[in-house]
């Protein structure tokens, strides 16, 4: 579920190693992710991961 507060949850004690990278997103899309307040790069990640888990596939 995006945007509802739910968080992606990998297992209890998982947590994956973050890496700053360069994304072009559109500006309506990043403006909906940042309405929702602090931690909207958080949101945007678990969106992402929602998709690639979605797509069935374990890694890129």
């Amino acid at each position: 579920m995006i945007g509802g507060g739910a968080v992606a949850v990998q297992g209890r004690f998982y947590r994956p190693s973050r890496n700053p990278y360069f994304l072009r997103l559109d500006e309506d899309v990043v403006a909906w992710f940042e309405s929702g307040g602090s931690g909207y790069q958080t949101r945007v990640s678990a969106a992402l991961r929602e998709y690639r888990l979605k797509q069935g596939k374990e890694s890129a």
